[in-house]
């Protein structure tokens, strides 16, 4: 808490405006928590894409949650659920230079590159890296979608 209100202040009060106005525009179907972390789902949006903001992550999917997703909903779409979830860990060791470092860096590369393209920058694998550490140690790395989500 301490941290979320000093250190990543920046991220985290972006974070929880933006999940609000996406809110009350009608753009969220459904709010999952898990691990200290807000995910705000759009479902069947157009798109397929991530925006994690302090511990809130904004998420759009093509489809419903699968909630009975093999291991539970934070292991389908690919692992888009983890990779967001491993920004959280930088926003939290980057504190006020994250949005500079890693936020507007990795918002710009993903409107521009090509996935591979995008997936292969180190802001990118690093927070793989962050969140396959995080599921390895509490138990929660039933399989890892290398493919989508590589480590190195």
């Amino acid at each position: 808490m301490i941290s979320r209100s000093t250190w990543e202040s920046l991220q985290s009060t972006l974070g929880y405006l933006y999940s609000n106005f996406r809110n009350l525009n009608e753009d969220v179907d459904r709010v999952e928590y898990f691990g200290g972390a807000t995910f705000v789902i759009n479902e069947n949006s157009g798109r397929r894409n991530g925006v994690s903001l302090g511990n809130n992550i904004n998420i759009n999917i093509r489809g419903q949650l699968q909630t009975d997703y093999p291991g539970g909903w934070i292991y389908s779409e690919r692992g888009l659920y983890w990779h967001e979830y491993g920004h959280t860990f930088q926003s939290e060791r980057f504190g006020l230079s994250y949005l500079f470092a890693i936020g507007i860096p990795s918002a710009f590369s993903a409107e521009t590159s090509t996935s591979e393209e995008h997936s292969s920058r180190w802001y990118e694998k690093q927070a793989n890296r962050w969140a396959w550490r995080y599921a390895n140690k509490y138990g929660y790395l039933d399989s890892w979608p290398y493919y989508n989500n590589p480590l190195q």
